[in-house]
């Protein structure tokens, strides 16, 4: 099926500039537009073959004017080369019946409303529609998933924006990139921030979805507008667009790299110094959105070289050489200001050492990853188009230029993460990977309007290939719950194994991956609308199934980080607050009460085990057995629920295991329960120590369902015990033993558990 909405071919011009035309037909250039049309006629009547496009009026059958050259050659008795003959598609003879189904599906309703429609209006619709569903599955995500990334983001966007400044809680820091904080400060900002967030997430779905327009003008430089608007289409159907729905720079990075990878393939093809200039701007905007984006520099020098094999010739590398200067230039200077410090937050990955067993083990993971994400198809496609570039004879310098950038890209990015995924993650990061896939994608169209040529040694070799490198993707390893945030495209998979434990995937993968490579090999040419549609219903069911895993995930989460009410300090809190850490294992809910809670303006942590992760501000305080904190202080406090301070609770969150407290000067800790669980569950043993104790009682309240033996300490020495019999409540108050300035402590023992409705400790009057 080709969808030609504008019913037009090669236009003289541009059959001149891709010198397709023999020598001995140049004059037929003269006769003008109308006579070379008429010889195209008639010409292609006569060598019909299979891989040739229908298309056109009359019912008259053209092929693209680079294969007219092919069709022409070879009756006069020109010898063919080695790689046509290696290469070349010779696997079908005519066939009427093709141009009568084309025909036939012209005639369909439902394609001609298609086809006379603008492609402009198409493409307004693809992605106002991509726009909607992103927001339904904004709308499934209550609050962030990713701790800290997406704190990190939200509070340096804020911070942006009210102070002009990249700083979190007042403090500088690294550098994390200047345009998505710059995007999400305008909305984190507003006074209601719970309408702010779901302004943004709206806003992420239509930044996300207009990457289809920058896919479908690259696209058009190389294909018809149907093909172009099927790759758009297709780019908006990628799982990885389920982002839209986080505030992660992948929102931006998505169109933002497929920007510079375009304007690297329009300096390739046209390397003027507009272009070039372009290219520049492009490259830094990318690096400023994220820092990954300095894989453009080795994925242009590789570009570069690629498109000279094409030609055959170093003019590319001529007339490029201004920026390969300045490239030059620049690695220079970063080298001697230091280049792992100005990789700011990442300036870490600069200084490790890797394995490079490693990196390639991951890379190949990861480019397994790719085909599994697309469905094989795309990228086996994506070969087949970059035959004729390899073997010297495509046409199009617009075409050379973008197979040699997909290439090198793909190359670039996969080695990149790989190299980063077996140092620091053991796991696939394919989200750093997101934008290769609308590039591949391109590829994928070009290789449908080009009429799927399916040449039967390189369609082996591809399709043989792809099966092999999915294969070698161990998912025992991969296909696990803790990979779901960094590689959404396991996730079906994982549903997979969820359902049905007893199945192997490595058996589904390989199964699946043959069963794409066969259908690439088989299906007819009359029927190659089947693949198309077939990867983008592979994409829609993923990305279905992506959206709602992700969105229970962090439904699931988000309550255990603040409780149920997003903003329950700001509602309760009239000034600022100190949040006071004490190595809970789960150190992200400081990052979150700190997005949600703008009171909050400074971090505390209790000893020195354990910090908070991530570069959010904190200062290491000592507590003392007097219970005072050496550190200024706020009115008010948030502190973990099993510490008591000196002054009032106001709120309590039993499912964050927080608590807020307006506090007397100085800041000072009365209590901490040990072993106690919010509920009153006492599992085993449990501990009440009292700071500056001064005198007092324990009071405890025991309440249990069968037999028990209680064994009390007090100050670690034996106290007392106490048989249980049956259900009942056992109540005691125990004083404390006067320890000037010191602590009191309290040890219960309760083999087999119980409850405890009631631990805590009553001070006397003047202490």
């Amino acid at each position: 099926m080709a969808l030609d909405l504008e019913r037009d071919g090669l236009t003289v011009a541009e059959v001149e500039h891709a010198r397709v035309l023999a020598r001995p037909l140049e004059d037929a250039l003269a006769r003008g537009r109308q006579a070379l049309q008429e010889q195209r006629r008639v010409l292609v009547a006569a060598v019909l073959r299979p891989e040739e496009r229908e298309d056109g009026e009359l019912e008259m059958v053209r092929v693209a004017a680079e294969q007219l050259l092919d069709s022409l050659q070879l009756p006069v008795g020109q010898p063919e080369g080695a790689v046509e003959r290696l290469l070349g598609d010779r696997s079908q003879g005519s066939s009427v019946s093709t141009a009568l189904d084309a025909a036939r599906l012209r005639d369909c309703p439902a394609v001609t409303r298609l086809r006379e429609a603008p492609p402009w209006v198409v493409l307004t619709a693809l992605v106002a529609l991509s726009t909607v569903l992103r927001i339904w599955g904004g709308t499934l995500i209550p609050a962030p998933w990713y701790t800290p990334d997406e704190m990190i983001y939200g509070l340096l966007g804020r911070s942006l924006w009210t102070t002009g400044h990249l700083d979190v809680l007042g403090d500088r820091s690294p550098f994390y990139g200047l345009v998505y904080p710059a995007f999400v400060g305008p909305l984190l900002s507003l006074h209601d921030a719970r309408l702010g967030y779901e302004l943004l997430k709206g806003c992420q779905a239509l930044v996300m979805s207009l990457t289809a327009v920058p896919v479908y003008l690259w696209s058009r430089k190389l294909m018809r507008p149907g093909w172009a608007l099927a790759a758009a289409a297709l780019s908006l159907a990628v799982p990885g667009l389920a982002f839209s729905g986080f505030v992660m720079t992948e929102v931006a990075f998505y169109p933002v790299l497929v920007l510079a990878a375009w304007a690297l393939a329009s300096a390739l093809a046209r390397p003027t110094g507009r272009s070039q200039a372009l290219l520049a701007g492009a490259i830094v905007l990318a690096v400023l959105t994220r820092l990954q984006a300095i894989v453009l520099v080795p994925t242009f020098v590789l570009a570069l070289v690629l498109v000279a094999l094409f030609t055959r010739s170093f003019a590319p590398v001529r007339r490029l050489s201004p920026l390969l200067l300045a490239i030059g230039v620049g690695a220079v200077a970063v080298k001697l200001l230091g280049g792992s410090q100005l990789l700011g937050a990442y300036g870490t990955v600069g200084r490790q050492s890797y394995n490079a067993a490693d990196i390639v083990s991951f890379a190949l993971y990861h480019a397994a990853d790719v085909l599994i994400v697309l469905g094989v198809i795309p990228v086996v496609a994506l070969v087949l188009a970059a035959i004729p570039s390899f073997a010297g004879r495509e046409p199009s310098t617009e075409v050379r230029a973008y197979v040699a950038v997909a290439i090198a890209l793909f190359l670039g990015l996969v080695g990149q993460v790989g190299l980063f995924a077996s140092q620091y993650t053991g796991r696939l990061a394919e989200r750093n990977l997101l934008p290769i896939f609308p590039i591949l994608l391109i590829g994928f169209a070009l290789w449908l309007d080009r009429g799927a040529p399916r040449p039967r040694l390189a369609t082996a070799l591809a399709a043989i290939g792809a099966v092999i490198v999915v294969a070698t993707l161990p998912p025992g390893r991969f296909v696990v719950e803790a990979a779901i945030p960094d590689s959404y495209g396991i996730v079906p998979l994982y549903r997979i194994k969820a359902d049905l434990p007893s199945l192997d995937l490595g058996l589904v993968l390989f199964v699946g991956a043959l069963a794409a490579a066969l259908l690439i090999v088989v299906v007819p040419r009359r029927a190659l609308i089947v693949l198309p549609l077939v990867v983008g219903a592979y994409l829609a069911v993923a990305s279905v199934v992506v959206t709602r895993t992700v969105a229970h995930q962090a439904r699931a989460f988000w309550p255990f980080m603040v409780g149920d009410d997003l903003r329950w300090i700001d509602r309760r809190a009239d000034g600022p607050v100190t949040y006071l850490y004490a190595g809970d294992p789960l150190w992200n809910r400081a990052w979150y009460n700190v997005f949600w809670n703008r009171r909050i303006d400074r971090v505390y942590t209790l000893g020195t085990q354990k910090r908070i992760q991530g570069p959010l501000p904190q200062r290491t305080i000592h507590l003392p057995a007097s219970g005072r904190i050496d550190a200024p202080s706020t009115q008010y406090v948030v502190a973990p629920w099993y510490y008591t301070l000196d002054g009032t609770r106001l709120k309590g969150e039993p499912q964050a295991e927080l608590a807020l407290w307006k506090v007397r000067p100085p800041l000072r800790v009365s209590t901490q329960t040990l072993g106690v669980l919010p509920s009153g569950a006492l599992p085993n043993e449990a501990e009440l120590r009292v700071f500056g104790c001064r005198g007092g009682r324990f009071r405890l309240t025991l309440n249990s369902s069968g037999d028990r033996a209680v064994t009390i300490r007090r100050d670690d020495l034996p106290y007392g015990t106490a048989a249980l019999r049956g259900a009942m409540t056992w109540r005691r108050s125990i004083p404390a033993a006067p320890a000037e300035g010191g602590m009191c402590t309290l040890q219960v023992s309760v083999p087999g558990g119980i409850f405890a409705s009631r631990f805590d400790f009553v001070r006397n009057a003047r202490g």
